[in-house]
């Protein structure tokens, strides 16, 4: 679902982890808290996309399928 955003998501992980290497003390943790934090974000939204979509498709096949026997049960 939030493909169109991964690329960018690899983009600032691999700038971040430049980053690190070329900076040290304290600057390091904090630099690689943030990309921690960021990535536990984009996975946490993802995560409540894809099982949102996951539900919405359910429902789908549920609604078809209430069709399907309507029709049948109306057709006998």
């Amino acid at each position: 679902m939030l493909d169109e955003y991964k690329p960018m998501m690899d983009a600032l992980n691999d700038a971040g982890s430049q980053l690190v290497e070329l900076i040290d003390g304290p600057a390091v943790a904090a630099v690689s808290n943030v990309m921690t934090k960021d990535n536990e974000k984009y996975q946490t939204v993802s995560d409540i996309v894809q099982k949102r979509s996951d539900k919405i498709q359910m429902q789908r096949r549920k609604s078809v399928e209430v069709c399907r026997r309507f029709l049948y049960m109306t057709s006998i």
